[in-house]
């Protein structure tokens, strides 16, 4: 009678065990269905291919100084006539695009991610030193990524309160013109 229970009561705990395994695998397949479904019904729902008068709005975040810059999409043409899937084939997340559209304002939205400078911060020079040099480098002040060139002016040569700004690299102009300027007066430091 022992025994009989015994196996009884093992074979109740496997049971159990696989009806609980079961129910979390149904319970897992049941929650990824709806998962999958609320995806296939946002490309499904995706609407109908770009006309020229679907709104197509291009935000372009630039990594290096984090500005984001939102315009038309200037290549409107381009996307004419094309699915969401064939837009979001031509314009992968490999070239830094993510490609959606906006239900609400019925846009085409296109955001990009670009490795660089935005065109305002492209422009921008700063002073600092490098090797105990005055250097230029491009840039808002105090981003010292790209260097594009050093001078022959020697820190040690400058004045104290000159060198301290320089080392900080917050002498920053909105062009390499008007670096260079500043460059030919601190040439008498030399």
């Amino acid at each position: 009678m022992k025994r009989t229970t015994a196996g009884l009561i093992v074979i109740l705990a496997l049971g159990a065990g696989f009806a609980l395994g079961l129910l979390a695998a149904n319970y897992q397949n049941i929650a990824g269905f709806f998962q999958q479904q609320t995806i296939a019904g946002v490309i499904s729902r995706q609407g109908s291919p770009v006309t020229a008068e679907t709104p197509v709005i291009l935000e372009k975040t630039y990594k290096k100084c984090g500005h984001t810059i939102t315009s038309e999409f200037e290549e409107h043409d381009k996307l004419m006539g094309k699915s969401m899937a064939e837009i979001q084939q031509e314009l992968t997340g490999k070239e830094g695009y993510l490609v959606w559209t906006d239900k609400e304002n019925e846009t085409l939205m296109i955001q990009q991610q670009v490795d660089d400078w935005c065109p305002d911060d492209r422009k921008r020079v700063h002073l600092g030193l490098f090797k105990g040099h005055v250097a230029v480098f491009r840039g808002p002040a105090g981003v010292d990524d790209e260097l594009l060139r050093i001078t022959g002016i020697k820190a040690e040569h400058l004045p104290e309160q000159l060198r301290r700004t320089l080392e900080a690299g917050t002498l920053e102009y909105d062009s390499e013109d008007e670096a260079n300027f500043v460059l030919e007066n601190l040439d008498e430091y030399d």
